[in-house]
């Protein structure tokens, strides 16, 4: 058998994933499997004036432009997308199963996808590890999460690629075994690539013991900024369990008036939404000089704390105007004052800048008006406001702005949206 039949009949085996037929199918299915993206483009948009064209047909169009990508894309020319499929796989699995079947650097990456959620056979753990290919080796470890499998994820975690040892961190975190403990603490101290480390740090987070947590306090000083956060992280998962990891926590939020700071009243808030301490330290970060910590005060907040509605309504008044519109966004979260924050962002929409834009965004994301971030899904030269537009277009219900997006002439901009849209529940 075949490596590439091999990998196929593992995951029937696994996951029994049906293919999708059907008897009808609309007007421009033709065009999205065989034509050229003009056809494509002329056809959808000759349908979705149709009024049967709604949340189905654009789902439907969604997982034909990833079919047609998938299958088409060569691992010749160098692909990065197809790792940011992960949060619309399952949706995907008889996509990512047919393209699994080319055992190439893209079949790879679609087998590691579909195995994220399952496990291997031992043999064919042993199959991949000895694979020439470092994706194929990825793939048995990140399937290497039973206890018979974790001689397989230990040889992975020394592997000279780093998304193979990659894809056993994660494996590593998903099914912790205190045997790796050592192992993972060398790869947060010294594993050659930054991402890695990061996940080293969580995966010692999920082991859940004072071991784990000796070793990510002890890191934590020496740790760059970026690997620090990580480590925070690992403490968040820690405290589920040991009160001293809690107390590290609040500790750092007490005495650290930074992102870090910010960052373990956020792990805390998780754990003890009315913590003294985590909402203290958020209201601090609300009241800063910081627009980044501002910001990211402004997604914690809790309106119903009169404090802390008082410090978001100052900074819809704020002159950075990003700041600005965020504290606004979540102003229209409450009734009363609704209509006049919705005209002062109406005011801020019509420049033509980014500013404008986010508050075309924020105005179509609070259900006020959608037709001018539409707008700017046909007429922005930026690839970047294109897909963000044609995200909350999505949430808000425009579906024929959003088939739009998914033929747009930026691939970057197709896939990205398709995979929003197949990422959300039916």
């Amino acid at each position: 058998m075949t490596a590439a039949r091999s990998v196929t009949s593992l995951l029937v085996a696994l996951l029994g994933w049906p293919l999708l037929t059907s008897c009808s199918r609309p007007t421009w299915v033709k065009a999205a499997r065989s034509g050229s993206l003009s056809e494509l483009q002329s056809s959808v948009e000759r349908s979705s004036r149709e009024p049967s064209f709604g949340r189905r047909a654009t789902r439907e169009l969604a997982t034909e432009i990833l079919s047609r990508e998938l299958s088409s894309a060569d691992s010749v020319q160098p692909v990065t997308w197809v790792d940011e499929l992960a949060p619309c796989a399952r949706a995907l699995q008889s996509q990512l199963r047919q393209r699994a079947n080319k055992h190439d650097t893209i079949g790879g990456q679609c087998a590691e996808l579909l195995i994220a959620g399952s496990t291997l056979a031992p043999h064919e753990a042993t199959r991949y590890l000895a694979d020439g290919s470092s994706t194929w080796r990825a793939v048995a470890a990140r399937g290497a999460v039973s206890a018979e499998l974790l001689a397989a994820r230990q040889s992975a975690l020394v592997d000279p690629a780093a998304r193979v040892r990659r894809a056993a961190l994660l494996a590593a975190s998903r099914a912790p075994n205190q045997d790796e403990l050592a192992r993972l603490i060398e790869l947060l101290r010294g594993d050659p690539e930054h991402d890695n480390r990061k996940l080293a740090a969580v995966a010692l987070g999920a082991q859940g013991t004072r071991e784990a947590l000796l070793a990510l306090r002890d890191q934590f000083p020496v740790a760059a900024a970026p690997l620090r956060l990580a480590v925070l992280d690992g403490l968040g998962l820690l405290a589920r369990r040991l009160p001293e990891a809690r107390n590290a926590l609040t500790d750092l939020a007490q005495r650290d008036s930074g992102p870090l700071g910010l960052r373990a009243s956020q792990l805390l808030l998780e754990q003890e939404p009315k913590s003294p301490v985590a909402r203290s330290r958020l209201l601090q970060a609300l009241r800063s000089a910081d627009d980044l910590q501002q910001r990211q005060a402004l997604e914690l907040a809790q309106l119903d704390q009169p404090a802390e509605l008082k410090e978001v309504s100052e900074l819809a008044s704020e002159p950075n105007e990003s700041t600005a519109i965020a504290a606004m966004t979540r102003l229209l979260e409450l009734p009363e004052g609704r209509s006049q924050t919705g005209e002062r962002l109406r005011v801020l929409s019509q420049r033509p800048n980014p500013t404008g834009f986010l508050a075309r965004r924020a105005m179509a994301g609070a259900r006020l008006s959608s037709e001018p971030l539409a707008r700017d899904l046909q007429q922005s030269g930026w690839a970047v406001e294109r897909r963000e537009a044609a995200r909350m277009l999505w949430s808000v219900g425009d579906y024929v702005s959003v088939a739009r997006a998914l033929t747009d002439d930026a691939p970057e901009v197709r896939t990205a949206v398709a995979c929003t849209v197949l990422a959300t529940p039916e």
